[in-house]
């Protein structure tokens, strides 16, 4: 027994706007100088707090001072946080917190031995009023540092656990829109297929036929057509329909069908009660049976058998659809038309989960359909 499967098709992404990406990182250095700022200001309000009226500076030269010190220190701890933050984020705790308050203290203490190089360099304080002040300024901007610095670790991982999220709901939004377009497309498509002039004079043909000699049975091929019909309007707005309904729009179309080919089609149902609830695309399986008539069917004089069957398979469910026809070439598929539209809606709307295989057994060729069962 030979067997083939379709892969799945890729979904690429798309580009990010560079007006996004302006708008993006504007807020991201927003949020940076704002903390930065703050941490000068708590600097400034602490240190006239803390130190003896005798010892303090002017407010606005320990304004400057603090500006320095906090501006040295933040840009530190943002280049720390961009090179390891994610790798802190992966530990188990206590090891990430543990490197975190590492992080946080050498960033503060490069920050601070550069922010009082750079006052000396500029001449705002000499090298030794640095050495004197150390011990006092040290532990101070060793505390402020890990307050602000953990505060803006946590600040940072919410927000890209925020746009992580958001970025997946995007995409998830995406792909049912483009599940919705490909199931409309697919619908229209099969509408299109049951309106063209020779299906509906084909069928309209049969039905004039019966109507003197057998009128219940004309009048129930015009409920089918009908029911076929607006089965496809109906659906147009859906990305899914209950096993059921497909099941009773594929029986209508085999039975049409059948007043037109007679003998030379026949088919069987066989289909588990307890999955009739089952979601299933619009025409999932009317495509495959529709493929069966058309190559199997109308080419062959001698016509054929067609077999659908719908089973329970653990979480799975699978529907397949039999011919006793040559088979299909899975490299002769057109694109965008059919199988390969069915395909495509496959994975758009359950991704890894749903699978579309081809496989031969015996004389049969055989298309399966595995969905989720829920």
């Amino acid at each position: 027994m030979a067997e083939s499967t379709i892969s799945q098709p890729h979904i690429g992404h798309s580009m990010a706007c560079p007006c996004v990406f302006g708008k993006s990182l504007t807020e991201r250095w927003g949020a940076r100088l704002t903390l930065i700022l703050a941490g000068t200001i708590t600097s400034t309000m602490m240190k006239y707090w803390i130190i003896p009226a005798e010892l303090r500076i002017s407010l606005t030269t320990c304004f400057f001072h603090s500006l320095v010190y906090s501006t040295c220190i933040g840009l530190e701890f943002f280049y720390s946080f961009h090179l390891f933050s994610e790798r802190i984020s992966r530990q188990v705790f206590p090891l990430n917190w543990l490197l975190l308050s590492l992080t946080v203290l050498v960033s503060a203490l490069i920050g601070y031995f550069t922010g009082g190089l750079i006052l000396v360099a500029v001449g705002a304080s000499s090298f030794q009023e640095m050495m004197n002040s150390l011990p006092r300024s040290l532990w101070f901007s060793l505390l402020l540092g890990m307050i602000f610095g953990i505060g803006f670790f946590l600040y940072e991982s919410l927000k890209r656990q925020l746009e992580e999220t958001s970025l997946q709901l995007r995409t998830k939004q995406l792909e049912e829109e483009r599940a919705r377009k490909l199931a409309i497309a697919a619908q229209l498509s099969s509408l299109e297929s049951r309106v063209r002039p020779h299906f509906l004079f084909n069928t309209l043909n049969s039905i004039s036929a019966l109507i003197r000699e057998e009128p219940v049975q004309a009048e129930r091929m015009v409920e089918r057509l009908s029911s076929m019909l607006r089965f496809s309007l109906d659906s147009n707005h859906r990305n899914s329909v209950l096993l059921r309904d497909e099941v009773k729009i594929v029986t209508d179309y085999l039975e049409i069908e059948k007043a037109r080919f007679g003998e030379r089609l026949q088919f069987q149902i066989d289909v588990a009660p307890e999955i009739g609830m089952t979601a299933v695309p619009p025409f999932a399986l009317q495509t495959l049976v529709e493929n069966s008539v058309k190559h199997v069917i109308s080419k062959r004089r001698e016509g054929g058998i067609i077999r659908v069957v719908a089973k329970a398979d653990g979480a799975s469910v699978k529907l397949e659809v039999w011919d006793d026809g040559p088979g299909l070439a899975v490299e002769t598929i057109p694109a965008g038309r059919g199988i390969d539209n069915l395909q495509s809606r496959l994975y758009a709307l359950f991704g890894d989960q749903a699978s579309l295989e081809f496989q031969r057994q015996d004389s049969y060729f055989i298309t399966t359909i595995t969905l989720p069962r829920n």
